[in-house]
Formats: C-alpha cells, sequence, structure tokens
C-alpha cells in the first residue's frame, strides 16, 4: 500500500490517483484567473491614467476660458484673477502659448509692461523653436 501511495496508485481500485490531476487543473486555474485579474487591473491603471490626463486638460482649458472672460470685463479684480488662472495653467504647462498670452495680455492692462514683455517673449521663443522641430520632422520625412 506504501508503494502505491508513493506511486501515486489508489491502493483499492488500482488506478492512478486523480487528487493530483486536479490539483494540477486548480493551479493551473488559479494562474489564468491571477492573469486575468492583473490584466484587469492594468487596463483599470491605464483608463484611470486617461480620465486623470483628460480632467488636467479640460481643467487648463476651463481656466484659459475663465481669465479671457475676465479680460473681456476688465477690471484691477478680473485682470488679477485672469492672471491667476493663467499661472495656474503655467504650473502645469510650463509652454501653454494661450496661457502665456492671455497673462501677457492682462499684464498689459494692468500696465505692468515688463511681466507683459517676458510672457510675450517666452511665447515668441516656443513658437520659433516648436517651427524648428517641424522643419527637422518634414527633414526626416523627405
Amino acid at each position: 500500500s506504501d508503494v502505491y501511495k508513493r506511486q501515486g496508485i489508489n491502493a483499492e481500485y488500482g488506478d492512478e490517483d486523480e487528487d493530483e490531476d486536479e490539483d494540477e487543473d486548480e493551479d493551473e486555474d488559479e494562474d489564468e484567473d491571477e492573469d486575468e485579474d492583473e490584466d484587469e487591473e492594468e487596463k483599470e491603471r491605464e483608463e484611470r491614467e486617461r480620465m486623470k490626463s483628460q480632467s488636467k486638460e479640460l481643467l487648463c482649458q476651463l481656466r484659459l476660458n475663465s481669465a479671457q472672460c475676465r479680460l473681456k470685463l476688465f477690471g484691477s479684480s478680473n485682470l488679477h484673477r485672469a492672471i491667476q488662472l493663467c499661472s495656474e495653467v503655467l504650473e502645469e504647462e510650463p509652454n501653454n502659448l494661450k496661457g502665456l498670452f492671455r497673462r501677457s495680455q492682462a499684464y498689459l492692462l494692468l500696465n505692468d509692461f515688463e511681466l507683459a514683455r517676458k510672457d510675450i517673449e517666452r511665447c515668441l521663443s516656443i513658437k520659433e523653436e516648436e517651427e524648428k522641430e517641424e522643419k527637422e520632422k518634414e527633414r526626416e520625412k523627405d
């Protein structure tokens, strides 16, 4: 009987022990379940990241639109709020041209010409850099 047990044979029936096959099947099923769970978790993480990115983009757009409205309303408090909104966008996206341009407009309306000039110069340098990159991409295609 000990010999049979070591060989995986059931002493009563003379058949191979089916428990081992069932254990292997269960292990394979568990591995497949774990793989599926990991795939689902990865998809959920990717979806959260995509939504987070979209949320940030929308928030930037809302801030820039609000800043534009405040520029149209004039008034010192509105202009200061426009600067604040644009600065918040620029914290997230330092090279955001709309944010820089709208902030420079607010500075101009507040007669802060030096800060307005700095933002406009930065806009120009960013735009020039983008144009250089585009030309390089076109050369690589040819």
